[in-house]
């Protein structure tokens, strides 16, 4: 699974559950993949999903050893808070021990940044499979590695109304990774920004980016994306816009005078970076 969380920002709604990830130290930066979720404070880190499943998030801080942590996300209501105990990568001679997990919780209980039951030990677990769903044959088995589906943007473009949500995702990924090859499945990427998952939204809008001037008729569909309620969408829908590059920029200059400001804005921000960018 590609992403399971993201940066909550608002209010959580009924179909989306929360997990907050608290490092010790704070100060860290919390990754899935590619994708930088945000620096922890002393709070933490809020993030959202609306779908169960497993998430891994890389936990990456200078001077300290990363941690891969594998959290296994299921729907509630009350946010689920894991706490991340970072190792200095060499503990310089002298230095005082540092704290040990238990008393960790301890000062983040007594701060009052964590509830007494809301400490929650990540531990691996393995992949869920829906069991209702038949099991995949040769033509939609392993989308995302290219095993057992012909690599053919026809065929892919036909996945992405499958109604498995994994098997959405893996060919918008597929069709991403064949850049501008894919250029045909611009208009069935456009579609998929209004997919029900987040995920596939997010793995669309980075596809078009892929494909890059090839998807200017996408433009206006990603402005609209980037006010998408999950910021990992919405900042990979304003990096497609500025990887399309100069090719956007008509329809950007229209988006200009758009009655809604968040689209201007972002219009006259990308408008700026691509200009920057192709400047000699």
């Amino acid at each position: 699974m590609r992403v399971l969380g993201l940066i909550a920002i608002g209010l959580v709604t009924a179909s989306e559950s929360e997990i907050r990830i608290v490092t010790d130290p704070p100060g860290a930066e919390v990754w899935q993949g590619d994708l930088r979720l945000g620096t922890t404070s002393r709070e933490g880190l809020r993030i959202l999903y609306e779908s169960p499943g497993t998430a891994i998030y890389s936990i990456r801080k200078p001077g300290w050893a990363t941690v891969e942590k594998t959290v296994r996300l299921e729907l509630r209501e009350d946010p689920l808070t894991v706490v991340v105990r970072l190792q200095p990568v060499a503990a310089e001679p002298g230095a005082a021990p540092i704290e040990s997990m238990a008393e960790a919780v301890k000062r983040l209980q007594r701060d009052g940044l964590l509830g007494t039951n809301r400490v929650t030990a990540a531990v691996p677990q393995p992949q869920l499979v829906d069991r209702r769903l038949p099991p995949p044959d040769a033509s939609t088995k392993n989308v995302r590695d290219g095993e057992g589906i012909p690599a053919s943007v026809a065929t892919l473009i036909g996945l992405l109304e499958s109604p498995d949500r994994k098997i959405r995702e893996s060919a918008v990924v597929k069709l991403g990774r064949m850049g501008p090859d894919a250029k045909d499945s611009v208009p069935g990427l456009v579609t998929s920004l209004q997919d029900r998952s987040w995920q596939v939204r997010m793995h669309a809008a980075e596809a078009l980016g892929q494909i890059g001037p090839g998807a200017e008729a996408a433009v206006s569909a990603l402005l609209e994306a980037t006010k998408d309620r999950h910021i990992a969408t919405s900042i990979k829908a304003g990096r497609a816009i500025e990887r399309i590059g100069v090719a956007a920029l008509p329809a950007l200059k229209a988006a200009m005078q758009s009655p809604d400001s968040k689209i201007r804005k972002e219009a006259a921000a990308a408008s700026r970076k691509i200009l920057r960018k192709s400047a000699p």
